[in-house]
């Protein structure tokens, strides 16, 4: 089921919002859409890959980032992870972090099925 079908959402509307409204709809649009986005473009990110999206150029051909072995690297806006797990088996300190709990479970069970778990935080979760 889409995120329009499960928000019940169609359309744009264009108002101002604070930025706690703005985290709730975001968290809100990404847990709905998790399982649909992953099944559309799972294949093109990779589970254990560093993809510059949407040019689909791989960091470990670009290699924008430098040399990242040792370096302490925060992914923010992780999706399933894939990027932070590349930069794990490169050698990286990496942490990925998300709004969305269906995406981070996604990078959780992806962790756990190609054994290049990193640790994974939901931004704005309450404490």
């Amino acid at each position: 089921m889409s995120a329009e079908e499960v928000l019940g959402t169609t359309g744009v509307a264009r108002r101002a919002v604070d930025g706690a409204e703005s985290q709730r709809a975001s968290r809100a649009w990404w847990d709905a859409d998790a399982d649909d986005y992953l099944a559309e473009h799972g294949t093109d990110i990779g589970d254990v890959d560093f993809v510059w999206c949407p040019e689909g150029l791989r960091e470990a051909d670009a290699r924008l980032l430098g040399e990242v072995a040792g370096r302490a690297v925060l992914e923010i806006g992780c999706g399933s992870a894939p990027c932070a797990r590349w930069l794990a088996g490169q050698g990286a300190h990496a942490v990925a972090l998300d709004l969305s709990g269906a995406m981070l479970r996604h990078a959780a069970a992806l962790g756990a099925s190609t054994g290049v778990p990193v640790p994974l935080v939901q931004a704005g979760a309450e404490r």
